[in-house]
């Protein structure tokens, strides 16, 4: 990684100068499709988020107390329990659950408590919730809702590879990634398209196709790779699209663009599931 830490030692990668363009795009209906056949040589894709956010939607709790669900129960017989040894296997215990669920995003991505970004002089753009580290000739794409003008996404195309971002609440003892993923596969397979889970870079991943009709009335295959990763209260989702869909250069470069990401969780009160919007950074003018 080529930003400071606090807690762990940097990983020397090469820095390289940052190019970004930008597109604010204004949604006319809820289908988050943002992929510019012009500025990648891959075949016309749609991202399909309907049915990602459908999966979110219908994973999310009833009861909107879910933080305090997600602290330790305590039966209160037990408060006066001498058992000393037993108190001690379960703080041993807690603390190997939060080994495990952090195993797989040690070398990011993170939250904004785990890095120190004054460490170096590396060029960010922050949008509030999500603070990305650009690489050269990338182009930057921003999904916003047309009525309340708030980001739902940002899309990094480059070179025929495409990876859509967006970020949700989630519980702080974790699940909703699992939740997410089953569903997602169990609504693609529905529909007659292919789901695979397979071994990711971060834990299980969708690789989805999915049968789809262009605006034109074309008929194509829309194939993706989906990741889902949870930090403390927080979800990305990555929509990978395009040649990256495939191991090779493409992929193994978005793969290092998302391991740089930050997220800014923020203390504000969301239920599980819901979409956490970008803020649209001061240095940056849409075109």
């Amino acid at each position: 990684m080529i930003f400071g830490r606090k807690r762990k030692p940097s990983r020397a990668v090469e820095d390289e100068t940052a190019v970004v363009e930008t597109d604010a795009t204004a949604s006319e209906s809820d289908d988050k499709t943002a992929f510019d056949d012009e500025s990648a040589s891959a075949e016309p894709v749609e991202t399909g988020d309907e049915a990602d956010d459908a999966a979110i939607d219908s994973a999310e709790d009833a009861d909107s107390g879910d933080d305090d669900a997600d602290s330790d129960h305590v039966d209160d017989n037990d408060e006066d329990s001498d058992d000393e040894d037993e108190d001690e296997d379960d703080e041993d215990s807690d603390d190997e659950d939060e080994v495990d669920v952090l195993d797989y995003r040690l070398d990011g991505p993170f939250d904004i408590d785990e890095v120190d970004l004054d460490a170096d002089d590396v060029e960010r753009i922050d949008f509030g919730a999500l603070i990305i580290t650009p690489f050269e000739g990338m182009e930057l794409q921003l999904q916003v809702e047309e009525k309340s003008q708030a980001i739902q996404s940002a899309l990094v195309v480059h070179e025929g590879s495409a990876i859509e971002i967006a970020i949700f609440a989630a519980p702080r003892s974790g699940g909703l990634a699992k939740e997410v993923l089953d569903e997602l596969t169990e609504i693609t397979r529905e529909g007659g398209g292919q789901a695979d889970v397979e071994d990711g870079p971060f834990g299980p991943e969708l690789f989805r196709v999915l049968n789809v009709t262009t605006p034109e009335g074309q008929d194509m295959l829309h194939r993706s790779r989906i990741w889902l990763v949870e930090g403390p209260r927080w979800m990305l989702r990555a929509v990978l699209m395009g040649n990256a869909v495939d191991e090779g250069p493409g992929r193994e470069l978005l793969e290092d663009f998302f391991r740089n990401l930050v997220v800014v969780r923020g203390s504000e009160a969301k239920s599980r599931g819901d979409l956490i919007t970008l803020t649209m950074p001061k240095n940056l003018v849409a075109g």
